[in-house]
């Protein structure tokens, strides 16, 4: 122990003293401390707007409840709550869809509301998520691509190898003199982050939050564990350093930008989806032809004020019911293929560590795919709600007709607004599942760093350190 500790201090006080390091460190700390200042002032306009549309939202509630058959079949919209943790992994937050239309017979598929301009060119922002995958990856290789190789050339590995030092100690040192390094820009620049969130950008973290933060640093640990591992299995391998930093950085863009970058298209090809306009016209003729269906049959139908009810009622509203549960099955069909592609890219890019790792924080911080998937299991359940508590009410008014959730034939009693069901996001819920999806992810990339750190150690072992 003692020798390692010896390594660990030598080499450690030689990364802090490195120029790279001092870049690196500058680079991380400015660019997490304006990503929190750019966070803060877009979460704050998004709370905005996300209260405002929830308060039109109830005013039209309001208005319909004068009756109802009015409150209960009128068109809905549930919203998704801004992320407190976006400015962590932003998961597509901006662009994502935030908006469900639905009523109480049918959802639709997931849309955007507000948002950028979207004829400005899509950047990736400057979340931790990014500073760490591209940024302080590739200061890992900066570090430590001349780790060995440089040390050989200049005579130092011989002469250290030369005292009883185990090369495994020594080996050891290096990895944990790099990841320390690596981890003090980033544990300052998190802590700036927080301040100015929690002091500027009034934003709260809960408890919740606040381990969820815990939780994706050590996974960024494990990360960049295997970029400071990469860099030492090349500098033992190569004979000389510049070699070994042409190689990793071949090994880094392959990585953190080739495969990552590949997913998409790939999966564009491999898990082809209709068009919109496509699911649009497959939408427009199911009404046709389930018309077909009753052709011959009377579907005649008016409202209560104006004709008593008989069968035709009935039997139209039979009709309608079999147009939504198949206008239903389609906008379910489209959703679970988009939802599908974009798991299939997911899986693309995880087989780099780059994609693993977007994939892990996504997950840890409930944001991207995992929490669109949530959201729209979440607005059918409220859609559920909304249809109990309609058949419950309209049950209780003897002069309705009970064809349910048709406007015209339900009960016509004014409803209390403030009992009505509405989709609303808890905060900080609905994270169970990608938490325990994100650990797992976590642990995989501390699985891999467990491989090559046997492998740096082999390879150690078997090197001439001449």
């Amino acid at each position: 122990m003692n020798t390692t500790r010896v390594i660990l201090t030598c080499a450690l006080k030689e990364y802090l003293a490195s120029f790279r390091l001092l870049l690196g460190f500058i680079i991380v700390v400015f660019l997490m401390a304006s990503g929190a200042l750019i966070y803060s002032l877009r979460y704050q306009q998004e709370i905005l707007e996300y209260r405002g549309v929830l308060a039109d939202l109830d005013d039209r509630i309001r208005k319909e409840s004068q009756s109802l058959a009015g409150v209960v079949t009128m068109g809905l919209e549930a919203y998704r709550r801004p992320s407190v943790l976006q400015f962590v992994v932003d998961g597509g937050e901006e662009t994502l869809p935030n908006r469900i239309p639905y009523t109480v017979n049918l959802w639709m598929s997931p849309a955007r509301e507000g948002g950028v301009n979207y004829m400005l060119p899509p950047f990736e922002g400057l979340d931790w998520d990014f500073i760490v995958r591209v940024i302080l990856s590739f200061v890992a290789i900066a570090l430590t691509y001349d780790a060995v190789s440089g040390e050989r050339e200049r005579g130092i590995l011989r002469l250290i190898m030369a005292n009883p030092v185990p090369r495994d100690k020594f080996l050891t040192g290096k990895l944990l003199a790099g990841l320390i390094a690596l981890c003090i820009p980033l544990l300052l620049g998190a802590l700036i982050s927080v301040a100015i969130l929690t002091l500027f950008g009034g934003i709260r973290l809960a408890g919740g939050d606040l381990i969820r933060l815990l939780i994706h640093l050590l996974t960024s640990a494990a990360y960049l564990s295997l970029f400071v591992l990469l860099g030492l299995i090349v500098s033992i391998l190569a004979r000389r350093s510049a070699s070994s930093l042409v190689l990793l950085l071949l090994i880094w863009v392959c990585l953190v930008v080739a495969i990552p970058g590949m997913a998409r298209p790939l999966a564009t090809i491999a898990r082809e989806i209709p068009s919109r306009q496509e699911f649009d016209d497959e939408v427009s003729q199911i009404f046709n032809d389930v018309l077909k269906e009753y052709e011959g049959k009377d579907v005649s139908h008016a409202p209560l004020n104006v004709a008593p009810i008989d069968e035709s009622e009935f039997r139209w509203a039979e009709m309608m019911d079999k147009v939504d549960e198949r206008e239903q099955e389609v906008v379910d069909h489209y959703w679970m293929m988009k939802m599908g592609q974009a798991a299939f890219a997911r899986k693309i890019a995880m087989i780099s560590p780059a994609g693993l790792y977007q994939r892990a924080g996504q997950d840890l911080t409930n944001s991207g795919l995992v929490r669109q998937e949530e959201f729209a299991r979440s607005v059918k359940t409220s859609r559920e709600a909304l249809a109990s508590f309609g058949r419950e009410m309209d049950a209780k008014d003897p002069a309705s007709p009970h064809i349910l959730y048709r406007p015209w034939y339900m009960s016509q009693r004014p409803v209390d607004p403030d009992i009505v069901p509405r989709y609303r996001e808890e905060v900080g819920g609905g994270g169970g599942k990608g938490l325990s999806q994100g650990l797992v992810g976590a642990l995989w990339l501390l699985s891999e760093a467990l491989v090559l750190f046997v492998i740096a150690h082999v390879a150690f072992l078997r090197s001439d350190v001449r």
